[in-house]
């Protein structure tokens, strides 16, 4: 089962949202930020289900989103990269436009 401090390890807060009634996890970028939620847009508890990352800007406008099989997929992106980073950010866009996709 997932949990908070699962997400802690790879550089992601959990995050209240008060209006949905659930958790997301987020990371912050120089000029982005991503949420991580389940496929349903819903706090992430199954580590086999499928995860999304999702970009806004800094006035919280949608960028584009990146899908993971599993939280395996997803850990494998993350761990590789500094949190926060210029190449963790490149990468999980590289998964959005679906060069990494064979991969995971």
């Amino acid at each position: 089962m997932l949990n908070e401090d699962l997400f802690a390890e790879l550089g992601l807060a959990q995050e209240a949202t008060p209006e949905e009634n659930i958790a997301v996890y987020t990371m912050d970028f120089a000029n982005c930020y991503i949420e991580v939620t389940d496929a349903e847009g819903r706090t992430p508890v199954d580590e086999k289900s499928p995860l999304i990352a999702a970009c806004y800007d800094e006035d919280c406008a949608f960028l584009w989103f990146a899908e993971f099989k599993n939280f395996a997929a997803f850990k494998k992106v993350f761990a590789a990269h500094a949190p926060g980073s210029t190449s963790l950010l490149a990468a999980l866009s590289a998964v959005s436009r679906g060069q990494e996709q064979s991969e995971l």
